[in-house]
C-alpha cells in the first residue's frame, strides 16, 4: 500500500493519549495512595507536545505545494520535504527519551511531598536508557511486580528491526549532519574531472529518497504508537479514566497536597533547593545516639540479615575482628536450608525463638522495609553502615579533612548520612560521572591512556573518546563477564569506525582487575542489584583471568595516565595491583567507593597513603545511595 497524506492525517492515537494526563480528579486518587502514576502522567504529556510536533512534520512532508516557502521545480520541493523529515526524525526520537521519562518517574520510590514540591524535576539530568534499565531491574518501587513487564516491553521495542533502522539514521545525522537525496541534480559524489574515462569518487553521504524517509519514519511512528500503548496499558490503573469521586475525598486530598506543599517537609525543600543538609558535626551527633560498637557485640548472638554481596563481606570484616556470625537471615524462601561458608540461611521467623542481635546488611533502599520488618517481630538490630562508621568515625573526619573543596566535603557527609537514613540523595546530584570536574574534562590530548575498569558495555569508554576528540593513545577496557563483553566490543567496533581510529587504539580484555594476575571464579549476583563479582570463596561457575594492572602495563609501552574503576567492591585490590602507577605516575583516577561503607572510608586514606601528593574529591551520581565517586587528581 502506497503511503499518502491521507493516511498519516487518520492517524490520531494521540489524542488517546492525551486522556492521560492527570487533571483535578486524577490528582484526589492518587496524589497520596501512588503519587508515581502523577508524575508518569504529567511526562505523558510532554511526550504528547512533542508526539505531534513529529507527526505534523511528517504530515507536510506530503504536501507538494508550499507556496511562498520555495520556488516549484523539484529540487526546492525536496529540500522542503526533507527539512519536514529532519524535523519529525528529530522530534521522534525525543519521544523515546520521553518515554523513558515516563517509565523513570512511574518506578521510581515516592511520596506526596515528593510530587507536590516538584522534586521530580531534580531527577531529569539522570534519566537515560542504562539508568532506567538498571532501575527497572533492581525493581525498587511501589510498582516493582510491573518492572519485569514494562523491562519486556522497552527491550521488544529496542529490538526492532524498525526501530534501529530509525536509531541509525538518527544517530547518522546526530553525527555526520546530514544525508544526501536521491535524484537531486548536482548529489556532488564525484570529482568533476575523469581520468582514462573513469569518475573519481569522492567522500559520500548515506542516500535516500524522500519516498524511503518517509517508509522509514512512517514505520517508526506506528513502532512507537504500538510500544506505547502498551506502556500506557501497564503503568496506569483500571479506573484511572474516571472521573467521579467523591466531594470528601476531594476535600481530604487537596488538604494533603496543600500541607504537602506548604510545610510538610522544610527540610527537604532545603535539601532539593539551597543544598544543604548535614555537617560533619550532625554526622558526630547521629553516630553519638548509637549505643553500640564491635567491642559490645561479642556477648551478642550475632546474625545478618541478607546473604547477598553485602552479607558476605560484612561476615568477613566481623570474623577479622574476632566477631562470629551463628545465622544469615532472608527473605528469599528459595534460600532457606541452605549455607554460605557453613553458615546456614534462616527464615525471619526464627528470629522470634531466640536472643539474636540482627545486623542488617542491605542496600538503604531496602533499609525501612527491613526495619519495619524487624520492628513486627521484636527484633534486637542495627544497620551494618551504623556500626562501621561508629567504629571509623576518626577516620571519617580525616577522609573529610583531606578534600580539596567545600563541595566535596558536603557530598562526602551527605552521602554517608543519607545512606544511613535511606533517604534520596537528589540534593547531592551531578551529572557527568567520571568528567565531571575540569581537571577530567580537558582530555583532548595526544597521549592519554585510558583505562576502564568495569567497563560493562562500554558507555564510559565511548564518552571518554567524545571528550578527547579521539584523540589519545589508546584505551584499555576490562569486563570479566561474556556477555557484557560481546557489547562492549560492538559499541567499540561503531566507536572505531566513527572517529576513523586504528584497530588496535582500543583494546579489550575479558578479565578482573585486582591485586596480583591469576585465575578468579565470577559469581553473579542476581537479587541485590550488584551485578556480578570475583567470588571470595570459589563457588563462581566461571574461571575468568584476573590482572594487576602494575604486572599488566609492566610489558607495555603505555603508561596510564587515567584509571576509572567501578568493579562491585573489588577497587581496594585493583589500588593495590596499581600501586606502583599510582605512587610513580600520578594517573587521574575516578574511584568508585559506594559498594560499601568500608570502602567510602579507606579506599580515599590508602590512595592518599600511596601518593600523598594527590589532590581529592568527591562527587555522587545518582539519586539512590549508588554511584558516589572519589576523583584524584
Amino acid at each position: 500500500m502506497t503511503l499518502t497524506y491521507e493516511i498519516v492525517a487518520d492517524d490520531r492515537v494521540i489524542d488517546t493519549w492525551e486522556q492521560y494526563i492527570p487533571g483535578d480528579s486524577q490528582y484526589f486518587k492518587y496524589c497520596e495512595k501512588d503519587p508515581s502514576i502523577i508524575a508518569a502522567g504529567f511526562k505523558v504529556g510532554d511526550l504528547c507536545s512533542t508526539f505531534r510536533y513529529a507527526h505534523n512534520a511528517l504530515l507536510f512532508s506530503f504536501k507538494n505545494k508550499y507556496g511562498d516557502l520555495c520556488s516549484h521545480d523539484k529540487d526546492a520541493v525536496k529540500t522542503i520535504k526533507y527539512t519536514f523529515l529532519r524535523d519529525a526524525i528529530l522530534n521522534y526520537a525525543i519521544c523515546l527519551d520521553l518515554s523513558w521519562q515516563v517509565i523513570w518517574y512511574f518506578i521510581l520510590p515516592s511520596n506526596i511531598t515528593f510530587l507536590m514540591n516538584d522534586c521530580y524535576s531534580e531527577l531529569a539530568g539522570e534519566c537515560y536508557r542504562d539508568n532506567v534499565y538498571r532501575q527497572l531491574d533492581c525493581g525498587i518501587s511501589q510498582h516493582e511486580d510491573k518492572a519485569k513487564r514494562i523491562k519486556e516491553i522497552l527491550t521488544s521495542f529496542d529490538n526492532s528491526n524498525e526501530i534501529k533502522k530509525f536509531r541509525r539514521l538518527y544517530n547518522y545525522l546526530k553525527h555526520r549532519g546530514d544525508i544526501s537525496l536521491k535524484d537531486c541534480e548536482d548529489p556532488n559524489n564525484t570529482l568533476c574531472a575523469t581520468v582514462n574515462g573513469t569518475m573519481i569518487d569522492l567522500l559520500k553521504r548515506d542516500q535516500y529518497s524522500i519516498d524511503e524517509l518517509q517508509d522509514l519514519v512512517w514505520e517508526y511512528n506506528c513502532e512507537f504508537e504500538s510500544y506505547f500503548n502498551k506502556l500506557i496499558a501497564e503503568i496506569f490503573p483500571e479506573g484511572y479514566l474516571n472521573n467521579k469521586i467523591s466531594l470528601i475525598d476531594s476535600i481530604n486530598a487537596s488538604l494533603a497536597m496543600y500541607k504537602a506543599q506548604n510545610s510538610s517537609n522544610k527540610m527537604l525543600k532545603n535539601r532539593i533547593k539551597k543544598k544543604i543538609v548535614y555537617t560533619i558535626n550532625d554526622l558526630k551527633k547521629y553516630i553519638n545516639e548509637i549505643n553500640l560498637s564491635n567491642n559490645t557485640l561479642n556477648s551478642k548472638k550475632i546474625v545478618l540479615f541478607g546473604s547477598g554481596r553485602l552479607g558476605e563481606l560484612v561476615k568477613y570484616r566481623l570474623a577479622q575482628a574476632g566477631i562470629k556470625v551463628l545465622f544469615y537471615v532472608d527473605n528469599d524462601k528459595n534460600k532457606w536450608g541452605k549455607y554460605i561458608d557453613n553458615i546456614k540461611i534462616i527464615s525471619p521467623e526464627e528470629l522470634k525463638k531466640g536472643d539474636l542481635f540482627v545486623i542488617v546488611t542491605v542496600d538503604s533502599m531496602y533499609l525501612k522495609q527491613i526495619k519495619n520488618q524487624l520492628d513486627d517481630l521484636k527484633a534486637e538490630y542495627i544497620y551494618y553502615g551504623d556500626l562501621v562508621v561508629k567504629n571509623r568515625i576518626d577516620q571519617v573526619e580525616e577522609v573529610y579533612n583531606s578534600l580539596d573543596d567545600n563541595e566535596s566535603k558536603r557530598v562526602y557527609v551527605n552521602a554517608i548520612m543519607h545512606d544511613l537514613r535511606a533517604e534520596s540523595c537528589a540534593d547531592i546530584y551531578s551529572a557527568n560521572q567520571y568528567f565531571c570536574l575540569s581537571e577530567f574534562m580537558d582530555l583532548n590530548m595526544t597521549h592519554q591512556v585510558f583505562v576502564d575498569c568495569g567497563a560493562n558495555v562500554g558507555k564510559t569508554s565511548e564518552e571518554f573518546v567524545k571528550l578527547s576528540d579521539g584523540i589519545f593513545d589508546r584505551i584499555y577496557t576490562f569486563e570479566p563477564t561474556m556477555k557484557n563483553n560481546l557489547a562492549l566490543k560492538k559499541r567499540m567496533s561503531r566507536v572505531l569506525d566513527e572517529y576513523a581510529l586504528d584497530s588496535d587504539k582500543i583494546v579489550s580484555e575479558n578479565a578482573f582487575v585486582g591485586e596480583k594476575n591469576k585465575k578468579q571464579n565470577l559469581k553473579i549476583y542476581t537479587n541485590d542489584g550488584t551485578g556480578n563479582r570475583r567470588s571470595s570463596n570459589n563457588t563462581g561457575t566461571t574461571e575468568v583471568q584476573q590482572y594487576s594492572l602494575d604486572t599488566y602495563f609492566n610489558d607495555r609501552t603505555d603508561t596510564p595516565t587515567f584509571i576509572k574503576a567501578d568493579i562491585e567492591g573489588a577497587e581496594g585490590d585493583m589500588i593495590e595491583g596499581a600501586r606502583n602507577i599510582i605512587k610513580n605516575h600520578s594517573p587521574l583516577l575516578g574511584i568508585c567507593i559506594y559498594h560499601s561503607f568500608y570502602d567510602l572510608i579507606e579506599l580515599p586514606l590508602k590512595i592518599k597513603s600511596i601518593n600523598p601528593n594527590y589532590r581529592m574529591a568527591i562527587r555522587h551520581h545518582s539519586v539512590r545511595s549508588w554511584e558516589t565517586v572519589l576523583y584524584c587528581y
